[in-house]
Parts: C-alpha cells; sequence; structure tokens
C-alpha cells in the first residue's frame, strides 16, 4: 500500500512538474528539456561505465559534453537558434571530441576507444535528440506548447495501453529476449488506442491538421516502443531493473523518458518537413 502511494504522489508530482514546465513558456520548456536531458544522460552514463575506473570523473566529462551539444543548439542566451545553427553544435563536438582522446591518453584502461565511443554515444543517443526536436516547436520564433503536449501524450498513450491491453490478453511475446512482459497484443492495441487518442487531440488542439496528428500518433507507437526496448537492452547488458531511483516508485530518468528520445526527433522532422 505504501509503494502504491509513493507511486501515485511520484505520479502527480511529475505530470504537474511537466504540464508546468511546457506551458509556463519558452524558457521554462527549454529548463525542463534541460533537466531531463542531464538526468538522463546521467544515469546513462552511470550504466556504460558502471564497470569502469574513474567512473565519476567519465559520467561528469560525459555529462558536459551531452549538454554543451544539446545547448549549443538552441541556446542563444535566452533566445532560440534555427535549424540553420546547427553548424554550432557540429562545431562544438569536432572541437570537444578530441578531448576525450586525451582523456584517455592518462587513463590506465584495457579499452580506451570502447570508453570513447560509449561517451559519444550518449550525446547522440541523448542529447542529439532532445534538442533537434525543439526546431519543430516553433514557427516564426513562436513556441507552440499545444504541439509538444500533445506528443507527450500520444507518448504516455501508447505505453499506458500497450500495458493495460497487454495484461489482459498478451500472449505472444514480442521480444522475449529484451522484454519478456511486452506482448504482440499488447504493441498492437496500444497503437491503436494510440491512433483514436491523436483523433481525439486533434479535435483539442488546432496546430496541426488530422492526419498530422495520425501520422504523429504513429510514429510515436512505433518508435516509442522502439526506444522503450533499446533502453531495456541497456539495462539487461547491465544486469539492472532500473536505470536509476530518480523517480520513487517509477525509476530513473531515463526509464521514463526513453520512448522521448527516439520518437522526438522523428516527430520532430516530421513536423518541420510537413506541418
Amino acid at each position: 500500500m505504501k509503494g502504491l502511494k509513493t507511486r501515485a504522489l511520484t505520479a502527480v508530482v511529475f505530470v504537474a512538474v511537466m504540464v508546468g514546465g511546457i506551458y509556463g513558456g519558452a524558457l521554462p520548456m527549454k529548463l525542463l528539456l534541460s533537466l531531463i536531458c542531464l538526468l538522463c544522460l546521467w544515469e546513462y552514463f552511470n550504466l556504460v561505465f558502471m564497470e569502469t575506473n574513474r567512473k565519476t570523473i567519465r559520467k561528469i566529462i560525459g555529462s558536459v559534453l551531452g549538454m554543451g551539444a544539446f545547448s549549443s543548439f538552441y541556446f542563444e542566451q535566452i533566445g532560440f537558434r534555427a535549424l540553420s545553427d546547427l553548424s554550432d553544435t557540429l562545431f562544438f563536438l569536432i572541437l570537444a571530441t578530441p578531448l576525450l582522446f586525451i582523456f584517455e591518453l592518462f587513463q590506465k584502461t584495457k579499452s580506451p576507444f570502447e570508453n570513447i565511443g560509449k561517451t559519444i554515444l550518449g550525446v547522440f543517443y541523448i542529447a542529439l535528440p532532445l534538442s533537434l526536436f525543439l526546431v519543430a516547436l516553433f514557427e516564426n520564433n513562436l513556441y507552440r506548447p499545444n504541439l509538444l503536449m500533445g506528443i507527450f501524450l500520444l507518448i504516455w498513450s501508447n505505453d499506458t495501453f500497450a500495458y493495460l491491453v497487454g495484461s489482459q490478453i498478451g500472449k505472444n511475446k514480442l521480444f522475449a529476449r529484451i522484454s519478456p512482459g511486452k506482448t504482440w497484443e499488447g504493441t498492437i492495441g496500444g497503437g491503436i488506442c494510440t491512433l483514436i487518442v491523436a483523433f481525439l487531440i486533434s479535435l483539442l488542439f488546432n496546430d496541426i491538421g488530422l492526419k498530422d496528428w495520425m501520422a504523429i500518433g504513429l510514429i510515436s507507437a512505433v518508435f516509442g516502443t522502439i526506444g522503450d526496448l533499446v533502453e531495456s537492452m541497456l539495462k539487461r547488458s547491465k544486469g539492472v531493473k532500473d536505470s536509476g531511483n530518480f523517480m520513487p516508485g517509477h525509476g530513473g530518468a531515463l526509464d521514463r523518458f526513453d520512448a522521448f528520445v527516439f520518437v522526438l526527433p522523428f516527430t520532430g522532422i516530421y513536423i518541420y518537413l510537413f506541418c
């Protein structure tokens, strides 16, 4: 009973923070995504460097590199950087990456290039997808909070309904080697329910049209599931159940946002090209 109350309280606080950050304006939203990015990066590096010497300094270096790439993409003081300024992020990575090689030169490790690869992968796995999505949120430098809220609702809907349907009628395993609890029935049921939610969202939010919300619903269902499987693969390779304990009763930040880091870049590209 105590565990249930903890989960419920954490969920309420989580929703309140997310809604407040999204509808608080452009700057609070950027700060919220920055916090999400930092927490996910820290948990990722904590996992991949679990058995590596100088673990703490490696986590710090990786998180600083990731946040540098993330913030260089869209912060200009407190303003918004356009897609044309993606070169700033690439320039930052080109300058910063050699520092990883220099750091490894002075470490007594048997796998220096593996450590460098893990660090760079964290940037491309978490930081860049979150920053790239920001392009889609601004049209003529105007922030569109309903668009972000709608995408969050679609991702949450897919995760929730996949679990509910799968727990009731799920029999055929989707990917037993990685996530024994996921079933084809739950995945398909979650996808169908997500499209229904997309239709309902189109009636509530008119930032984009029905066909666009349906397309984003499909993207959320497909890539949200893949994102969850990828994070499960990471945790299983390290023999852990949760990525962290940042959210009592719900695991870590990466557990909560594993689907988002996969869905956001694809929805961002779709919105940028077609909406």
